[in-house]
C-alpha cells in the first residue's frame, strides 16, 4: 500500500477500508463502521450524520453502492498536506511545490487545489495572481479514470468501480460554482486591488473576501446536503432537486466524455453560473451566515444550522426560490456524472449484469 500511495501522490495515512455508505434512513448491512475509520478529518460533522458499513473481502455489493460511496472518498484525506510547506515527508517527495492557495480556517484547506479548477478567470488575473492557475483536478480525473479502466481490464471490477467513484468526485466538484470561480460576485478590479494590498502586507480585504466566499461555498453545500437528505428520508423523489438529478433531457447534447470536457464544459458552465448563484445565496440566507466576514461558517461546534430546516421553518417561499435557483446546478451534476461514468463503461466491463 505505501508504494501505491506514493505512485498516486496522495496522503499515505488515508484509510482505505472496504466499506459502503448506507443511504439515509436505510438499515446498515453487516458490521457498522464508525466514520472516524474512513477519514483523516476530525472536525467533520456531515459524516457523523451518515451510516457506513464494513465489507468483507469477496462479499457481493451492488455497483451503485461502490461508486456512490467512493465518490465521496477524495474528501476523506487523500489530498490533505501534499504541499512542500505542509511539513510532511511525503510532500517533499511528491514535489507539488508550495501550496498555491487555501483558507487557513478550513481543516481540509490543503486539498483545495486538487478539487477546484479556476480555468475561466480574466487574463489579467492570471498575470497578476498566477498561483490561481495551479489547480489539479484534471490530473486526478485522468489518473483515476485510467486506473479504473486498467482495473476492469485486469479483472478487478470492485476497484474499477471504486476508482470510477474517485474520479467522479472531482468531476462533480467542478459542477459547483465555488470550485470553478475564484471569487463569485467580486469584480476583477476588486479582486486585483485586494491582492495588491495583500502583497504589501495589508491582508484585510483579501482575508475578508476569502472568508465570505468560503462561507457561501459551505452554505450552498449545507443546503444541498440537508435538502437532499430530507427528501430521500421522506421519499420525496419528485422534489425539484431529485428530479433535476435524474433529468436526462440534456444528456445527449453534451456528447461523449473527453479530457477537454473538464475545462470546456463542466467548469465553464459552473463558472458561468457563479455570479447568479452567489447573488441567490446572499438574497436567500441570513446575512450573518453569508455576508459577515467575521463569521466562520463551519458546522463544527454548531456555528452553522441545517439551512434546509431553517428555511422550511422560517421562510418556505424563500426556500422554494433558493431550491429552484440551484436546480440547474443539480441537473449539471447528474448529467456530467452519467456522461463520465458512460465513458468508463465504454472501455471497462463488458457484462454489467455480472458486476454486482
Amino acid at each position: 500500500m505505501p508504494r501505491f500511495f506514493a505512485a498516486l501522490r496522495v496522503n499515505p495515512n488515508t484509510p482505505l477500508p472496504l466499506f459502503v455508505q448506507v443511504m439515509p434512513g436505510a438499515r446498515a448491512p453487516g458490521t457498522p463502521l464508525p466514520w472516524t475509520a474512513l477519514t483523516l478529518l476530525r472536525t467533520e460533522t456531515v459524516m457523523p450524520q451518515l451510516q457506513f458499513a464494513a465489507l468483507r473481502e469477496g462479499e457481493p455489493v451492488p455497483v451503485i453502492d461502490v461508486v456512490a460511496s467512493a465518490s465521496d472518498e477524495p474528501d476523506h484525506g487523500l489530498d490533505i498536506n501534499l504541499w512542500q510547506d505542509n511539513g510532511t515527508a511525503w510532500a517533499r517527495a511528491y514535489a507539488f511545490g508550495r501550496q498555491p492557495f487555501g483558507n487557513p480556517h478550513a481543516e481540509n484547506s490543503t486539498q483545495a487545489p486538487f478539487h477546484m479548477g479556476f480555468f475561466h478567470e480574466a487574463a489579467i488575473v492570471y498575470r497578476l495572481a498566477g498561483f490561481l492557475a495551479r489547480t489539479y483536478p484534471e490530473f486526478r480525473i485522468h489518473l483515476y479514470r485510467a486506473l479504473a479502466v486498467e482495473a476492469f481490464r485486469s479483472g478487478h471490477p470492485y476497484w474499477g468501480w471504486r476508482f470510477t467513484g474517485w474520479a467522479l468526485h472531482h468531476v462533480q466538484d467542478l459542477t459547483q460554482p465555488y470550485h470553478s470561480q475564484v471569487l463569485p460576485g467580486v469584480s476583477v478590479a476588486s479582486m486585483l486591488w485586494a491582492n495588491a494590498l495583500d502583497q504589501v502586507g495589508l491582508h484585510g480585504a483579501k482575508n475578508d473576501a476569502v472568508q465570505l466566499v468560503t462561507n457561501r461555498h459551505f452554505a450552498l453545500e449545507n443546503f444541498q446536503f440537508h435538502a437532499l437528505k430530507a427528501d430521500y428520508e421522506a421519499a420525496r423523489f419528485d422534489s425539484p432537486l431529485m428530479v433535476a438529478l435524474r433529468d436526462r433531457s440534456g444528456d445527449a447534447a453534451l456528447g461523449p466524455w473527453r479530457d477537454g470536457a473538464v475545462r470546456g464544459d463542466v467548469s465553464l458552465a459552473a463558472a458561468a453560473a457563479s455570479t447568479a448563484t452567489d447573488t441567490l445565496l446572499v438574497a436567500s440566507l441570513p446575512a450573518r451566515l453569508v455576508s459577515d466576514p467575521n463569521f466562520v461558517f463551519t458546522e463544527a461546534g454548531g456555528s452553522a444550522p441545517d439551512l434546509d430546516a431553517l428555511l422550511r421553518a422560517q421562510s418556505p417561499a424563500q426556500r422554494a426560490v433558493l431550491e429552484q435557483g440551484i436546480v440547474p446546478l443539480m441537473r449539471a451534476f447528474g448529467a456530467e456524472s452519467r456522461r463520465f461514468a458512460a465513458s468508463v463503461l465504454a472501455q471497462g466491463p463488458r457484462d454489467l449484469a455480472t458486476q454486482r
